[in-house]
């Protein structure tokens, strides 16, 4: 009974013992070029992982006997792979050596204070630039602007020079409360109009229309945002130029106004149509 039971735990412990022969171990360091220890590299052999700690050091278990490989990959590093060969039941020492890479950042658009995928924004963005603006001789950016970004509807309120134009973007969204767009030059939340920034300073006017865009001016971008950079200075060469534009007036219709007895002969008559009229002291 005895040597039966003793035949009956072999059998069990038997899988376990050959499915530890049947694999081991890879470790090692990773470190960058100058040597220095990266920590937070994510190294995998197959579907096993480590991430490296503050020593760099990582170590695997459970990897299948045979030829594999070791990869470690981390962000702002170039990918490091090195092929080992693990035995049953050994340690196998694997170090690698990781290379600095610029990242990339592509199809990025910036909105406002931060930057958002073009995916999100796609659609929402409407840009003008210098080149637009100087077509129409206006010294209202307002005008500039008309006709010129879909869903954007400027009106003029009068005809004063440097009056600020009505502009809505996402329509009138309250019956109190200011319908009026976030104006940001340069980064900077204005508490004016565009009538107060001179059209010939401007590099490029963007208009961020939906919510997504928006939403990283909070409540005050509620009713659109309109970003606007200015001109900066560049290396090079000083260049001047100079730009000038005339027009002449002249009025359509003159009319001829009516002298003093004019007029009262035009009253006169006017009553004397309508059998409204008596004339005086026997008057004709």
């Amino acid at each position: 009974m005895f040597q039966r039971l003793v035949l009956l735990i072999g059998l069990v412990l038997l899988p376990a013992t050959v499915l530890a022969q049947a694999t081991g171990t890879i470790s090692g360091t990773v470190t960058d070029r100058s040597g220095a220890p990266v920590q937070g590299a994510a190294v995998a052999v197959g579907n096993r992982g480590d991430v490296t700690a503050a020593d760099g050091r990582y170590s695997i278990e459970g990897v299948p006997v045979g030829s594999r490989t070791v990869r470690a990959t981390k962000l702002g590093f170039t990918e490091a792979t090195r092929v080992v060969t693990v035995a049953a039941g050994s340690a196998v020492n694997a170090n690698l050596q990781l290379t600095t890479a610029a990242v990339a950042v592509e199809g990025v658009v910036a909105v406002g204070y931060g930057t958002q995928r073009r995916q999100d924004v796609t659609g929402a963005v409407a840009s003008v630039q210098t080149e637009e603006i100087r077509e129409i001789a206006t010294p209202s950016v307002g005008e500039s602007l008309k006709g010129r970004v879909p869903g954007m509807a400027i009106t003029t309120n009068g005809y004063t020079p440097g009056s600020n134009p009505t502009i809505r973007i996402r329509g009138v969204r309250s019956l109190v409360a200011s319908n009026d767009p976030l104006i940001v030059v340069d980064g900077v939340p204005i508490a004016g109009g565009l009538g107060d920034i001179n059209p010939g300073s401007i590099e490029s006017v963007d208009v961020l229309k939906d919510a997504s865009a928006t939403a990283v001016y909070g409540s005050r971008g509620a009713n659109g945002v309109v970003l606007i950079t200015t001109r900066k200075g560049r290396a090079g060469a000083t260049r001047v130029t100079y730009d000038t534009r005339y027009g002449t007036q002249q009025i359509h219709n003159k009319l001829k106004p009516f002298s003093g007895p004019d007029y009262a002969q035009f009253k006169r008559e006017a009553f004397r149509t309508a059998g409204k009229y008596t004339c005086p002291g026997g008057a004709a």
